[in-house]
């Protein structure tokens, strides 16, 4: 094993595929055989790395948004040879491309800092083909390692192609905007913590298919362009997040009917994750309460007392047809 052994060549060029092999000597300067050869490659190293995309969001004043975003981009007829995505925004986002959900992220940590997040999506781009990025923004606000910001999406795709072309897609005032009504804002807040607000999510308002290739986004309105990075007050080097989430869906352990449209759904143990629930028919407009929680009462009921001085309440307003109840921010809890 040979430790500290620091490189000393040229200057590593940002958004770049490496590959390199070790040799080694031994104590009698006796050459051993060349590694096998392995890659990686670099990020965005400095603000002037982030040129040809800017900052966007959609004008509100609201205290916590929900934000489609859409751009729509053709490639030329040549093989792309690799594809990267870059993406940040404050202070969640889900990016799709071509209706398939390609980067999920949570870009912060530190709230003096901003992260962004890289992703392969050379399997995923279509070439010399009509191509969709489409991305659901989420701010609420300062907490739990969450600087308070401000609205913001950012996004720098580099295209490589077989003939050594590259080609960039980046946010602007070319992307189109729409609020997601599916979740209702200006609600309470959970606790004094951050962890957000309470989710009522109405199912009428649900766009299923928004992030899909052929959706009809001829209505949405231009983004707001804030500026290139850096802009306030994004005004420091945006900081690589090398940790991925992942999600897994869990099933239930058992679901309870405790009578008079009274359910308990137990998890079994304590997880941190958002119910996800189906509900079908029902008169529009009727809001189903429903509540989180970590112990039961003698009744068998969800306590709402044991909660970490949390309100883990949530509401969701049915509509007459199929509707899926999906709130955003994540809670810890076993029922």
């Amino acid at each position: 094993m040979q430790n500290y052994v620091f490189y000393q060549g040229d200057s590593l060029s940002a958004a770049t595929k490496y590959y390199w092999k070790v040799k080694i000597w031994d104590k009698n300067d006796n050459p051993g055989p060349y590694s096998d050869t392995v890659t990686f490659e670099t990020g965005l190293f400095t603000n002037n790395d982030w040129s040809d995309a800017k900052w966007i969001k959609r004008n509100n004043t609201t205290n916590e948004d929900y934000t489609y975003f859409r751009k729509n981009f053709t490639l030329p007829e040549k093989d792309v040879k690799r594809a990267t995505v870059y993406v940040t925004a404050v202070h969640n986002y889900d990016l799709y491309l071509n209706g398939t959900l390609v980067a999920k992220g949570l870009p912060y940590q530190y709230p003096q800092y901003q992260y962004y997040e890289a992703y392969d999506i050379t399997s995923t781009i279509s070439s010399n083909d009509d191509n969709t990025f489409a991305c659901l923004t989420h701010w609420y606000g300062g907490g739990q390692g969450r600087p308070t910001s401000t609205r913001g999406f950012l996004l720098k795709s580099v295209i490589e192609f077989s003939d050594s072309t590259k080609m960039i897609i980046g946010t602007d005032s070319t992307w189109k905007q729409k609020q997601a009504l599916y979740w209702k804002t200006g609600q309470s807040q959970r606790n004094g913590e951050g962890i957000g607000f309470v989710d009522r999510i109405d199912g009428s308002q649900v766009i299923s298919d928004w992030y899909a290739k052929n959706y009809d986004d001829s209505e949405w309105l231009p983004a707001v362009e804030i500026g290139a990075q850096p802009v306030s007050p994004f005004t420091g080097v945006l900081q690589p997040n090398l940790t991925r989430l992942i999600e897994e869906e869990i099933v239930p352990a058992s679901v309870t009917d405790l009578g008079n449209s009274k359910y308990v759904i137990d998890l079994g143990k304590i997880f941190a994750g958002v119910p996800v629930i189906e509900f079908s028919g029902g008169t529009p407009g009727t809001v189903i309460n429903m509540r989180g929680g970590f112990t039961l009462n003698a009744d068998g009921t969800v306590s709402t007392t044991t909660t970490q001085q949390t309100n883990m309440s949530y509401y969701f307003l049915l509509d007459s047809i199929d509707a899926v109840f999906k709130p955003y921010v994540y809670l810890g809890m076993r029922y």
